[in-house]
């Protein structure tokens, strides 16, 4: 929803706490987003901080890598789902993307 299409799809838990996010919009420029304010969240209320987000400027569309600090094995240990909270991107004041994950 909102102004701004948000797409994230998961390298696996084999490669940590790493995501490819795409953005995608024709109303505003995604130039000034970073993504450090996004955190990673277990369904113990763990939370992991998010590194710079290491994405080409491109106006209208961006894409690239959101990768977390911390210990992923015992953030991810006994987890029954993980989700990302991301902040300021378009005109939504918090978008949550839920993965349920196989313990």
């Amino acid at each position: 929803g909102g102004q701004v299409t948000v797409v994230v799809d998961g390298a696996g838990p084999a490669a940590g706490a790493v995501f490819d996010v795409t953005l995608d919009t024709h109303s505003v420029d995604l130039d000034p987003l970073d993504l450090a304010d996004t955190i990673l969240r277990n369904d113990r209320g763990e939370t992991l901080t998010a590194r710079p987000w290491t994405a080409p400027k491109g106006g209208h569309h961006r894409e690239g890598t959101l990768a977390f600090d911390g210990d992923v094995t015992p953030f991810l240990a006994g987890s029954r789902w993980i989700e990302l909270v991301i902040t300021g991107v378009g005109d939504l004041p918090e978008r949550t993307l839920r993965w349920e994950l196989d313990s």
